[in-house]
């Protein structure tokens, strides 16, 4: 009895010494701070732009930027766009094209929201909402969208010509078209016309109606007993709907002071000194509209070749009530290169900076023919100022200090005079 009696003692104690200490373990649990709660981390997102403006069909986008602000965890982020204009669908994305679905704590993310418009969303100014949430957070911004229907318009090149009786004389009008790849506007009939001609000069066009894409031959005509007199002719395009767009162009003797502007009868009246030198590219021209040649710099090496010049000699005469020197330049190489015009008095012997243009983009070769390149830019410069002088127009043509195989070029050089 004894014995067994000492057992069941021995058990209590071991039994109740295990249970106070079981309790003292959940009593010091119970006096433990919780540990810290985490919440998501909201952020900010502000417009780059609140404003864009694009042709029916187009493509709108506003740069956004997403800034991580307070919070431990990550947010998963979703969009939206409100205000819509109909057919029109939106999408994100970051500079490397990946959609942005997150951002963590220190995060900033630069995207854009892009909005593509259909052939057949409506013109008109449409207000939108962008709208990024996730988390329980949701910050908008807010833009305008304008959509502007399709249109043209119009330019003639050369923008004078001279014209004497018995003879003739031609120009391109060319459109330029605003408005998306496959819209139907781009394929309906745009009629031509003329008014303002001369007594005695007729017009034809060649076609006699075009698109808003394409271009037509203007040829003007002066009967053998005709009395040319100077005139400012006003060419018509009529499109779609009425839609009108019109273009002038100087006519008549001494019109046009610049010979030979688009080098097509080689470099004569032209002087060229230095690496410049007339390039005519093969097995076929190419065609750099309108031209198949442009004089361009012909050295590959930076040297004292590593500049050309290309230069002309006109009389800007004094009842002239405007005139213009107008030139297209562009660059070929893998690096942009560089031009300057100046023009001196013959008398004076005073040289005048007209522009210099740096950075001139690259033209990809080859080109088909009849194509106009659009790395080439046109440059137009009032110089009414120098009516009554005899001046030599130059242009200095520089290849990049660091890649000497990259070119300046020049090509379709004009002088336009009204009186």
């Amino acid at each position: 009895m004894h014995t067994r009696a000492l057992l069941t003692i021995f058990a209590c104690l071991a039994a109740g010494c295990a249970v106070e200490a079981d309790t003292a373990t959940e009593q010091s649990d119970l006096l433990q701070p919780p540990p810290p709660r985490l919440y998501p981390v909201d952020f900010t997102v502000t417009a780059g732009t609140t404003g864009q403006n694009v042709v029916v069909g187009g493509e709108a986008v506003f740069p956004v930027t997403i800034t991580a602000g307070a919070g431990q965890l990550c947010t998963d982020l979703s969009y939206s766009v409100t205000g819509l204009p109909y057919g029109a669908t939106f999408w994100h994305q970051n500079a490397v094209g990946d959609p942005v679905s997150q951002i963590c704590p220190s995060q900033r993310f630069d995207l854009d929201v892009g909005v593509d418009t259909a052939g057949n969303t409506l013109a008109g100014t449409y207000p939108l909402t962008i709208t990024i949430a996730g988390s329980g957070y949701t910050h908008s911004v807010n833009v305008t969208l304008t959509v502007r229907p399709p249109s043209f318009t119009t330019t003639a090149w050369p923008p004078a010509a001279n014209l004497v009786a018995g003879q003739s004389t031609n120009a391109t009008l060319s459109t330029l078209y605003d408005g998306f790849s496959g819209d139907p506007f781009s394929q309906t009939t745009v009629y031509l016309s003329a008014y303002g001609l001369p007594p005695g000069v007729s017009v034809a066009f060649s076609p006699p109606t075009i698109t808003p894409t394409t271009s037509s031959t203007v040829t003007f005509t002066a009967a053998a007993d005709a009395t040319v007199t100077p005139a400012t002719v006003t060419l018509v395009a009529v499109g779609s709907g009425g839609m009108r767009r019109t273009t002038t162009f100087a006519l008549g003797p001494n019109s046009q002071l610049i010979a030979n502007g688009g080098f097509e009868a080689g470099t004569s009246p032209w002087s060229l000194g230095g690496g410049a030198a007339l390039a005519t590219y093969s097995p076929s021209p190419v065609a750099y509209w309108p031209s198949t040649n442009e004089a361009h710099l012909g050295s590959s090496y930076i040297s004292e070749q590593g500049t050309g010049t290309v230069a002309q000699t006109v009389a800007i005469p004094a009842n002239a009530s405007h005139a213009t020197l107008a030139f297209w330049l562009a660059g070929t190489g893998s690096e942009p290169a560089r031009a300057s015009v100046s023009v001196t008095d013959a008398t004076s012997g005073a040289t005048l900076s007209l522009g210099s243009f740096n950075d001139l983009v690259t033209v990809q070769e080859p080109l088909s023919v009849g194509e106009r390149p659009p790395e080439y830019q046109r440059h137009d410069l009032d110089i009414t100022a120098l009516r009554g002088r005899t001046v030599t127009v130059m242009f200095q043509l520089a290849s990049n200090a660091t890649t000497p195989s990259s070119r300046a070029v020049l090509d379709d050089v004009s002088v336009a005079v009204t009186y």
